[in-house]
């Protein structure tokens, strides 16, 4: 337990472009997408009994030529209970 400060989830904004490099990579779901300003990514942290949704674990690809902007929202656990029931399904 940590309080409610888990992320159920995360939306990124790409702010700027890279030349070459800089995916995001998702490498249990065997993704990796490519930054283009203008988009966004939309993904879930959490599954809904609570525990690390590990699919969607990511990690940043080196910025090869360019740079590579963007910003995150998250949305945390605390204030959603409405909002996002939890479950006490394991497999949930």
């Amino acid at each position: 337990n940590d309080g409610g400060k888990s992320r159920i989830a995360t939306m990124m904004f790409y702010l700027s472009d890279v030349s070459i490099g800089g995916a995001t990579a998702f490498p249990g779901l065997k993704k990796a997408i490519l930054p283009r300003k203008g988009s966004a990514l939309y993904w879930i942290n959490l599954q809904r009994n609570g525990t690390v949704h590990f699919q969607t674990l990511h990690a940043g690809c080196p910025v090869v030529i360019g740079s590579k902007w963007i910003a995150n929202k998250w949305i945390r656990a605390i204030g959603q209970e409405l909002r996002y029931p939890c479950s006490l399904n394991p497999s949930d």
